[in-house]
């Protein structure tokens, strides 16, 4: 498990410290670390192969240092 663009141990270190739930491993599971600046943004969930499903998206700030 790791989340894009950065490694595993650094998604599991971050993670924690958000208090986010732990992805099983292995799974279908997915995270993104991304750094965004202050606005509106939205999100947008499809299935790879246009089938049905349901998400889950869960956003976190994760505060310097």
């Amino acid at each position: 498990v790791a989340g894009a663009g950065v490694d595993t141990q650094t998604y599991l270190t971050l993670q924690a410290k958000v208090g986010a739930f732990p992805l099983a491993n292995p799974s279908s599971d997915a995270a993104y670390v991304l750094n965004l600046e202050a606005g509106a943004y939205s999100a947008h969930a499809f299935h790879v192969n246009d089938g049905g499903g349901e998400v889950l998206v869960e956003v976190y700030e994760i505060p310097n240092g």
